[in-house]
């Protein structure tokens, strides 16, 4: 009974699968607005097992410096924010509807609120930045990123960016300067069949026969 429990042990270990993870991955320099990018990612190489998840993650930033200058009579207080809108498109059709829904990718930079004499000026004393990076479950759409031989499939984003700002009594000048950059990832989850178990030579089963066979006659001599 031990014997064959362990066979079939060794037949489990020999045919199970493991679970295993790629991925692959784009990043653009910032540069700046209005951009347009583009880059290429991966699809899953079937030959390598079976597809079972796929998560994709885009990747926005931006970089915002401004000044501001009172060109009113009076002192105002003046509320300022950069915000980049980044549209990401695919070639691979089923990816692209998922995206939609999320587009645009809104990065808000952090509030600057600052009060200006009249004819005073702020500038923002290092860039304000902003991150976004949303993440997608792609397993509805598995069948269609999983190609033997693999390939890939690209992405592009373009930008609107904007500098929102609300002041008491209006007349204020500004400038921006703005880049922003676009990026993504994906990590495909697949399953992988362990190689089979070793069989042994011929000449090396003869061997544990015969070492076999010798230890049965030293106990049969000693009984």
């Amino acid at each position: 009974m031990l014997k064959i429990t362990t066979a079939a042990l060794a037949t489990l270990t020999a045919f199970a699968a493991h679970a295993s993870t790629v991925s692959y991955s784009f990043q653009d320099p910032l540069a700046k607005t209005e951009i347009n990018q583009s880059g290429n990612l991966n699809l899953f190489d079937s030959t390598l097992g079976t597809l079972t998840g796929a998560t994709l993650t885009l990747d926005g930033a931006n970089s915002t410096t401004f000044t501001l200058t009172n060109t009113s009579a009076t002192a105002v207080t003046v509320k300022a924010q950069g915000e980049t809108d980044l549209s990401f498109n695919s070639t691979l059709a089923q990816l692209d509807a998922l995206m939609q829904p999320s587009n645009p990718l809104i990065l808000l930079d952090p509030l600057v609120t600052e009060t200006l004499a009249v004819g005073a000026s702020y500038s923002t004393p290092s860039p304000l930045t902003a991150l976004a990076n949303p993440n997608f479950d792609l397993s509805s759409i598995l069948s269609d990123l999983s190609v033997g031989g693999g390939g890939t499939f690209g992405l592009s984003c373009s930008s609107a960016t904007y500098l929102n700002l609300k002041v008491t009594g209006g007349n204020v000048s500004d400038n921006q300067t703005t880049q922003a950059s676009c990026g993504a990832s994906i990590t495909y989850t697949y399953t992988q069949a362990a190689p089979p178990a070793a069989v042994p030579e011929p000449g090396s089963l003869a061997l544990v026969g015969a070492a076999l066979a010798g230890i049965a006659l030293a106990v049969r001599r000693r009984a």
